[in-house]
């Protein structure tokens, strides 16, 4: 009986201290997700981010790179738990030392791409959507590397930001880096968000895609982010009657 309480008692100390290193974990992330947001008056942000377990794998970021430039990324790191907000962290780190020094996104996904390779041997993967945006010429560049693509709305139109590349961290070189642009009408907004959007449990009689996603954009492309933001999350919890299966970032953007 004695040797039994001491293995149970080791055991209850093991489960303690991994909880506690779950709670650090969990601190540090939190650090990193901007969820208060630039106060910007050439654009209105929102965002959402709700990690499926208490480590999550997405990232989004909003930088200000000079007083007429603002870049904005949001990501999703394959797998789950640690391991996953380790790589995010160190994809943090690595996209902000880049987007200081250099201007062309398309040097910048390839030195992501590098570095991501560099760090896991190919063992993981990142799909990432990132623009910059000029205040002066209004043009927006972006590269989407196979990830759900962003929506560009205004008056009415929604467009499927799509052009890029493929995901991160899987090839020692990106086969083609494609970079989009875009020139940017005053009021436009631009949505986007991760797969976990997409991976809700759904009821049979019940269709979500990404065409029923850009209806709704179209819909309620007029709303401000937050209100954007939460209306679709309340479309998804009382229409759909879905649940999530995955990470979840919203990250809405309108420029005037």
């Amino acid at each position: 009986v004695a040797l039994e309480n001491k293995k149970l008692f080791r055991e209850r100390v093991e489960s303690e201290r991994f909880k506690r290193e779950m709670e650090l974990a969990q601190e540090v992330q939190n650090m990193l997700i901007p969820l208060r947001l630039h106060k910007e008056t050439t654009v209105e942000i929102g965002a959402k981010y709700f990690p499926h377990q208490n480590i999550g794998g997405d990232y989004f970021d909003f930088i200000r790179v000079n007083p007429e430039e603002f870049l904005w990324c949001v990501a999703d790191v394959s797998g789950k738990g640690i391991s996953a907000a380790l790589l995010m962290a160190n994809f943090q780190a690595s996209l902000r030392a880049w987007a200081a020094v250099e201007d062309d996104l398309t040097n910048i996904v390839d030195r992501l791409n590098q570095i991501v390779v560099k760090n896991t041997k190919g063992e993981r993967f990142i799909t990432l959507f990132v623009a910059k945006y000029n205040e002066r010429t209004r043009k927006l560049n972006f590269i989407n590397a196979g990830h759900n693509p962003s929506i560009l709305y205004h008056d009415g139109e929604a467009v499927p930001l799509k052009l890029g590349t493929t995901m991160i961290g899987a090839f020692d070189e990106l086969p083609f880096i494609n970079q989009g642009e875009v020139d940017i009408e005053p009021g436009s907004m631009i949505f986007n968000y991760t797969d976990g959007l997409m991976d809700y449990d759904i009821p049979a009689h019940k269709i979500w895609n990404e065409d029923k996603l850009v209806d709704f954009v179209i819909d309620n492309g007029d709303l401000s982010p937050d209100k954007f933001n939460q209306t679709l999350l309340d479309h998804l919890n009382l229409i759909i009657k879905g649940k999530p299966i995955d990470d979840i970032t919203l990250l809405t953007l309108r420029i005037f």
